[in-house]
């Protein structure tokens, strides 16, 4: 009776995390101010990966919970999906005029017009690795090969990127609502959590439009959540897929991803871990390697100069701004980049340096440490794909807690990792 009341306690702080996570990046951005907040968020993403680890070393309940009700399987599935269609529709009516309030005007946001130039340079069989001009600038491209070549599809097809961003979501949450359907998960459970993604979407559309006005971000939380899906899949090709084109889409996970191939090697062997590391390399030669660093090595070198001219402009105050005014995008509230700002020592430059060492060394020891919980979690014989899950999320939590140029579009991916795990929990009894 304890235990049971314990569980739900637990399952209670993960819900209460997960929405006090997507409120601090919507409905309660800032309200803490701009110190508390990302302390309050990163607080937020660990206890939801905290609380469900715990949860996920209890034992599963062996009968649906007593609020569930049975259907014919037929009427559960037809239920079921229409909740998801009746989710996209909602979605597409309140996104729509969305992207007719945000033309693609690089003068707003110059990430969807330079995703242009990449794609139609591919398509024209032009060298895609070469400077961007703009009206008054010009950019070195930063990008890696899977951030932009998807957006080669709707390119033939003439249409909007950010449509493509949105089926990509859609597809990806109807993998999710489908594989909890051939779980047999009691049918409430089921229908509520078909509902939380759109929900997701509906309230960061209404406090943050510029999300999916100016990005395409959707399509990286799509990537995200089709990597969470394969940990410890018994295909290794399958994880070194999934794995590669996030690699090549946000470079977030760098620490995370070789610590996630030596728990393969602890829980399944070496020959797994080589497998899965040699399918990541593989699409990494193909797909940026061989196709367009080696004819420019020099790429990559200006690319990352670049980005780092872009955070340096981003750490000031921008001509639109009051005089005095703390730079925009540090000041909202979602990393520890402000700190940095306030009470770091030297110049904006050293300032920026020290914010970014600080996330190299911390996000490495994160990283280790997840490993080693790992060890020991695997040595109680409990489940590696479980363990995988939770440490991504908490990894994300800690990376873009002190990303140093934290525009809110990015932070979309870790908030949607919280998905799978409460996908993965059925409600306790």
């Amino acid at each position: 009776m304890l235990s049971s009341i314990r569980q739900r306690l637990v399952f209670v702080i993960f819900l209460g995390a997960f929405v006090l996570e997507l409120g601090m990046q919507t409905f309660w951005k800032k309200e803490f101010g701009p110190y508390w907040s990302p302390a309050i968020w990163l607080i937020a993403g660990l206890l939801v990966a905290g609380t469900a680890l715990w949860l996920f070393a209890r034992p599963r309940p062996d009968k649906p919970p007593a609020l569930s009700f049975s259907l014919p399987l037929w009427a559960e599935r037809g239920l079921v999906t229409l909740l998801y269609l009746g989710g996209c529709l909602i979605v597409l009516f309140q996104i729509w005029p969305v992207f007719d309030e945000f033309p693609i005007d690089p003068q707003q946001s110059d990430v969807i017009p330079s995703m242009e130039y990449y794609v139609r340079r591919f398509l024209n069989g032009e060298k895609v690795y070469a400077p961007m001009p703009f009206s008054t600038w010009t950019i070195e491209p930063p990008y890696l090969t899977m951030t932009w070549l998807p957006y080669t599809i709707p390119e033939l097809l003439k249409i909007d990127y950010r449509w493509l961003a949105l089926g990509a979501f859609y597809g990806i949450v109807a993998i999710y609502v489908g594989r909890l359907l051939w779980q047999r998960r009691p049918l409430l459970e089921v229908a509520l959590k078909t509902v939380v993604p759109f929900f997701m979407v509906l309230v960061l559309i209404q406090h943050d439009r510029h999300i999916f006005g100016h990005s395409v971000e959707l399509t990286i939380v799509a990537f995200y959540l089709f990597l969470a899906l394969t940990l410890f899949h018994k295909r290794a090709w399958l994880m070194g897929f999934a794995i590669m084109i996030c690699l090549l889409s946000r470079y977030a996970f760098t620490f995370w991803m070789p610590a996630f191939i030596f728990m393969i090697w602890i829980a399944r062997g070496f020959k797994p871990a080589f497998a899965t590391g040699f399918y990541v390399v593989l699409g990494v030669l193909l797909l940026y390697i061989l196709p367009f660093w080696i004819k420019d090595p020099g790429m990559l070198s200006r690319g990352l100069d670049y980005y780092e001219k872009t955070a340096i402009g981003q750490w000031q105050t921008q001509p639109w701004q009051q005089a005095g005014e703390k730079p925009f995008h540090l000041d909202r509230g979602l990393s520890f980049s402000l700190l940095f700002y306030d009470f770091a020592e030297g110049t904006v430059e050293e300032r920026l340096a020290t914010n970014r060492k600080v996330q190299f060394w911390v996000c490495l020891l994160t990283a280790g440490l997840l490993l080693l919980g790992f060890y020991f979690w695997n040595k109680k014989g409990l489940s590696p794909r479980l363990y995988a899950l939770a440490s991504l999320k908490a990894y994300l939590a800690v990376f873009f807690s002190l990303l140093h140029v934290p525009f809110s579009y990015l932070f979309i991916v870790p908030l949607f990792l919280s998905i799978p795990l409460l996908y993965e929990l059925p409600r306790v009894q």
